[in-house]
Order: C-alpha cells, then structure tokens, then sequence
C-alpha cells in the first residue's frame, strides 16, 4: 500500500499524527508518522466522517509537504484542499472550520451536519450535495455549483452565495 496512490487525508487525533492515509481497498484510515506531498489528489469516495479538519493541520495539493504547527496548533493553517476530488466523499459531521476548498469537485459528498464556518469554496462544484444541517456560517461560496443540493436547515447566516448556482437545491 502506498500514499497517494488514490488520496492522501489529514485528521486530528493527536499531535504526534502528521497525517493519515487511506487503503483504497476498504477505504479504512491508517496511520503513518512522517510528512509526505501529494499532488492533485484523487479522495473520491473516502470517508471522513466525524473528523476534524478545521485550523489543525494542513494539506497542500501542490509541490509542499504536509506540515503542522508542533508549537502549537492554534497557529497552523488550515487546511487546504483546493482542486482535490472529493466527489462521494462521507464528510458527514466533519469540522471543515476555515478549510479551503476552492475549486474542489464535491459532487454527491454527504457534508450533513458537517461545521463549514468561514470556509472557502469558491467555485466548488457541491452539485446533488448533501449539505443539510450543516453550519455554513460566513462560508464563501461565491460562484460555487449548488444545483440540487440539499440545503434545508443550514446555517447560512453570512454566507456569501454571489454567483452560485443554486437550481434544483432543496431551501427551507
């Protein structure tokens, strides 16, 4: 088994986990201990339910490793998943607070009760998007694809919604 053959995930279980891999066969989460790079992520399908995502560890789809803050982990930044697939993605209850997800393709993921506060998905494809009970609080989705995503019961007090697509999506 290898990192990065199909996708490359960060949770925050402790601050001697600097990231954690995924089997591809089971989709289980595994442990690994040193920092790796993974470029253009493939996370279709993968299964981060209840993890915490927010103002923790970061993930670069780019050339730079995965890092954190040893310091101290209020400092890190956020994550950052910008262009990664995460279409069918369980990130139901996910804390998403702060994390970047410009660009990202997050068709059909269950983000239900997830907390996206303040998080970025400008120009995020979320089209047929389980989005319900989310907190969506100062989330930026301007021109994001929502079209028939399930929005009922969000929080989307301060969210900037300019330009995105809203057709088909299920509103209270």
């Amino acid at each position: 088994m290898t990192i990065c053959q199909r996708g490359l995930a960060i949770a925050a279980l402790g601050l001697s986990i600097v990231a954690l891999g995924c089997n591809q066969r089971t989709q289980d989460m595994y442990r690994i201990e040193v920092e790796r790079s993974c470029q253009q992520c493939d996370l279709r399908g993968i299964n981060l339910q209840n993890q915490s995502l927010g103002r923790k560890y970061r993930i670069s789809i780019s050339n730079q490793p995965l890092s954190t803050n040893p310091e101290g982990l209020g400092a890190a930044a956020p994550v950052d998943l910008t262009g990664a697939d995460l279409r069918d993605a369980n990130l139901k209850s996910a804390n998403l607070t702060e994390v970047t997800l410009n660009e990202t393709q997050l068709g059909n993921a269950d983000l239900s009760n997830a907390n996206l506060t303040d998080a970025q998905l400008v120009g995020a494809d979320l089209q047929n998007a389980n989005l319900r009970s989310a907190n969506l609080e100062g989330a930026n989705f301007q021109n994001a694809n929502l079209s028939g995503a399930d929005l009922r019961d969000c929080d989307l007090s301060v969210a900037n919604l300019r330009g995105a697509d809203l057709t088909d999506a299920l509103l209270d």
